[in-house]
């Protein structure tokens, strides 16, 4: 006897690989930018005995190129299969679009870009960066990443497979570098076969650490936090030494950042990471960060902006005249939303206090309008569409 109970899937998604990236490998972010997904949960019946393939169909909402649904498509499937029996079985499955994964690497940026060892004990992690055609810029740290790590000078600076680099012997008047290299296997015809970039390295066991340097500063010298309530990655910090030389500090030195007493319930400082809950100006020190052991520190100011609203309207590609439309708008903000205002032509239509919100429209004969929202907190934003769309 064929069963009769259905093969339910949860709502599925699919993004690109630049996304998922941007999201910092995080699903659930990525899921906001999705291409193309299903109107929530599906349930799909089999049609014959034995029937162990099931297809679902998902509405593409952003189209894609020939090029990105061979190499950047993802598609997570989340799924449950139900018996005759009501026993069920879950599935969670994340697979490529197309077949050709193997996107080009259009350049490799270690970090940093050049080490300095102060003693014959000390090692430091270099952070290769490569920038991929849909991906972009994607950090391959560690072993088994297809990244290669070769000495110039193996008698005074070795390398791990790793990219560990730690010294050997001091350099002195030795030119010694660490070539990084990354295969470039979806290169074009022209383009190298792979990138290699020099990182030089020296190692002086005479150097001392007399001042630390925050980089990824306004022109003010402020560190600018561009949204409330989101982390943002730390900025880099240099070493100068006493011999006015400088070196980024990645792991051959412990930092300890923290929140300065003016701006306490302002920031907060995460694994890394530091969020703001407040605006600031940048002229006072917010952070400071020390190399507890040297006794060196630096404090740096924060600029903290509360961002403008985000605001995009989700309409299909064409509406029959007199055809009723729901407009439901998509709204983001750092703080939060007060009200939602929609407007046809340059008139108010309809103000709502709260969200989710939609306004049902009816189109009129051959009369293209203009459609516009905007949110309030007071802070607004407004975007505008001609619709329907030409």
């Amino acid at each position: 006897m064929m069963s009769t109970s259905p093969t339910s899937t949860s709502p599925s998604w699919a993004f690109a690989l630049r996304d998922l990236r941007n999201a910092g490998g995080v699903v659930d972010i990525a899921r906001a930018h999705a291409f193309a997904a299903t109107n929530g949960a599906e349930r799909v019946h089999p049609d014959s005995e034995g029937q162990g393939t099931f297809q679902v169909e998902l509405e593409v909402r952003t189209p894609l190129s020939e090029a990105e649904w061979a190499q950047n498509g993802l598609v997570l499937v989340e799924a449950v299969a139900v018996d005759a029996s009501g026993n069920q079985v879950s599935i969670s499955k994340l697979a490529f679009t197309g077949t050709d994964v193997n996107e080009r690497a259009l350049g490799l940026s270690p970090q940093p870009e050049r080490l300095v060892l102060n003693s014959l004990l000390a090692s430091e992690q270099i952070r290769p960066v490569v920038n991929f055609e849909f991906r972009g810029p994607t950090p391959l740290v560690g072993g088994g990443t297809g990244v290669r790590y070769v000495s110039s000078h193996p008698n005074l600076v070795g390398v791990t497979s790793s990219g560990v680099v730690y010294a050997v012997a001091a350099t002195g008047s030795e030119s010694v570098h660490i070539t990084v290299s990354y295969p470039n296997a979806g290169g074009l015809s022209g383009e190298p076969a792979e990138w290699s970039v020099n990182v030089p390295v020296v190692v002086d066991p005479t150097l001392e650490v007399t001042a630390l340097r925050i980089d990824e500063l306004t022109p003010e010298g402020a560190l600018l936090i561009p949204r409330l309530n989101s982390s943002q990655r730390l900025p880099r910090v240099f070493a100068t030494f006493n011999n006015g030389s400088e070196s980024e500090i990645v792991s051959q030195y412990p930092l300890a950042w923290s929140v300065l007493p003016l701006a306490e319930g302002s920031l907060e400082v995460i694994g890394g990471r530091v969020v703001a809950f407040r605006p600031l100006d940048g002229s006072a020190p917010g952070l400071s960060v020390a190399i507890a052991h040297l006794g060196r520190s630096a404090d740096v100011p924060v600029q903290a902006v509360d961002a403008l609203p985000e605001v995009s309207l989700r309409l299909p590609a064409n509406a029959a005249p007199e055809s009723r439309l729901e407009l439901r708008p998509e709204i983001t903000d750092d703080v939060g939303i007060t009200s939602v205002r929609f407007f046809l032509m340059t008139s108010p239509s309809a103000s709502e206090p709260s969200l989710p919100t939609s306004l049902a429209w009816t189109s009129a004969r051959n009369s293209p309008v203009r459609l516009s929202s905007s949110t309030s907190r007071p802070r607004t934003r407004r975007v505008r569409w001609l619709y329907p769309r030409r």
